[in-house]
């Protein structure tokens, strides 16, 4: 908690009683919480730029480009069928 008081110096102290404050409430008892809350009002203005979605959220448009084709599995499933694994037929590399 000595760090704690140490960064009390640097973004104040009415700050540092308020992350404290909040890390109490939220059940936290180190020093890993208030440091996190004392950053967390900078992290949330970093994150609060996102995608832009122009046609609407709803719409399968607005998140086209996460979608990906399912890859192809033919050659998975030929493998099956053949009963082979790297040249080697199953039942001799079991047996």
């Amino acid at each position: 908690m000595i760090q704690v008081l140490q960064i009390g110096r640097h973004v104040g102290y009415a700050r540092l009683e308020q992350a404290i404050t909040q890390a109490l409430h939220f059940g936290a008892r180190d020093t890993a919480a208030v440091l996190y809350l004392l950053s967390a009002p900078s992290l949330a203005a970093e994150s609060s730029t996102g995608v832009p979605l122009d046609e609407g959220a709803g719409s399968p448009q607005a998140a086209a480009h996460f979608y990906r084709p399912q890859p192809s599995l033919t050659v998975y499933d030929s493998l099956l069928e053949a009963g082979s694994v790297g040249g080697h037929c199953v039942a001799e590399v079991a047996g």
